[in-house]
């Protein structure tokens, strides 16, 4: 009776450890697919689908897309068309259009400035998070997201113009959809496209595009280093700086015409240049300074895509032109009257010739400017 007990609990026992070893078998199984489901889904065959939606350049047209296909997202139209030292670049302590950004487009912004040292590669791959992609379980959450996403990227481009190294036209975000039975999962990536590289003709690798870096930040704290007195002084001082420096590039192309790197190092760029040179140094300066596209009608009464900035001032905002401000003198000389006829101009002044436009891109926000104060300063 003793023996046949002992062996009623041996039996027991042995079930027992079975049962354990069993649910640890299952546990241990569970846990890998769930860390590996995306590996696991693409070898069992669970349908996958990869959507695209890639940035267009400043010089392209927008165009109508599907979202099944490659979408080109704009990037503004405001082209006039008539191994050393890095110098840690300095991340403007106003950041005017990523404030306008919804919650989601902020995420994808932020992904981009935590990752500027790794796109500076031209090959980097920025995965974004799963709260990004959450929005694709609402309904048109795919076209939410590519507005989120162009209107993230609108706003980076006019708050930091020291990413003039990149052509965001040969950047795509990646949306891939995994199915497992009636559950969906979203994976977004944002990199290059099938062009290999998303760097600005001129900028083969990194260590090209720190030595630009390098030479546009010594040029404006030379610049700054010889600044002196008011808030006031500093800035007109700035403005007429690259007035005298700079000339309106009319029989010029490429990408350089349009940044800083063109203002600064080559000297020779069209209203782009100019702006985002003054915004460039505005930044460094901590003076809020942002830039402003539309449209200008010129002094032969042509109406023309155009750049220009607004500066914050003693707690308000005046516009600054510094294209206008250094217009082509056929004779004579540049007089002061000429030079700052559009700085630091009220809402009187500028809007007469000067028509602001939000929509950066046209597929993204529309972003706000600050009200100009009405008189001049």
């Amino acid at each position: 009776m003793k023996e046949k007990t002992k062996d009623i609990s041996t039996y027991v026992l042995v079930n027992i450890i079975l049962l354990i070893v069993a649910t640890f078998l299952i546990s241990f199984v569970v846990i890998e697919y769930k860390l590996n489901k995306e590996k696991i889904a693409t070898n069992i065959g669970i349908e996958t689908n990869v959507i695209v939606s890639s940035l267009q350049s400043n010089n392209k047209e927008e165009e109508n897309d599907d979202i099944n296909q490659n979408v080109p997202i704009v990037v503004p139209n405001i082209v006039d068309y008539n191994t050393p030292v890095i110098i840690q670049e300095k991340q403007s302590s106003y950041k005017y259009y990523y404030q306008q950004l919804d919650d989601n487009a902020k995420k994808i912004y932020n992904a981009i400035e935590q990752n500027i040292d790794n796109i500076k590669t031209g090959t980097y791959t920025i995965k974004l998070s799963n709260e990004i992609a959450n929005i694709l379980l609402n309904e048109n959450g795919t076209e939410i997201l590519n507005k989120q996403f162009q209107s993230a990227w609108d706003a980076i481009i006019m708050d930091r113009v020291e990413l003039f190294f990149i052509d965001i036209s040969k950047i795509e975000l990646k949306i891939k959809t995994i199915t497992y039975g009636n559950s969906v999962e979203y994976y977004l990536s944002m990199g290059p496209n099938d062009t290999g590289s998303y760097l600005e003709t001129g900028f083969q690798n990194e260590q090209i595009v720190n030595m630009a870096l390098n030479q546009v930040a010594n040029t404006r704290n030379q610049i700054i280093s010889e600044l002196s007195g008011s808030i006031y002084n500093k800035i007109l001082q700035v403005h007429d700086w690259l007035v005298e420096n700079l000339e309106y590039g009319t029989e010029i192309s490429g990408k350089n015409s349009y940044n800083i790197y063109g203002a600064l190092i080559n000297k020779s760029v069209v209203c782009e240049g100019y702006a985002e040179a003054f915004k460039y140094i505005m930044d460094e300066l901590d003076i809020p300074c942002i830039l402003v596209v539309g449209k200008a009608q010129n002094s032969e009464g042509n109406i023309e895509n155009h750049e220009w900035n607004y500066v914050e001032i003693d707690g308000k905002w005046y516009a600054v032109d510094v294209t206008w401000d250094d217009p082509i003198v056929l004779s004579g000389y540049l007089t002061n009257s000429i030079k700052h006829k559009y700085f630091l101009k009220g809402s009187n002044t500028m809007n007469s010739n000067h028509s602001p436009n939000g929509q950066i891109s046209g597929r993204g926000i529309e972003f706000k400017y600050p009200t100009l104060q009405v008189g001049d300063y």
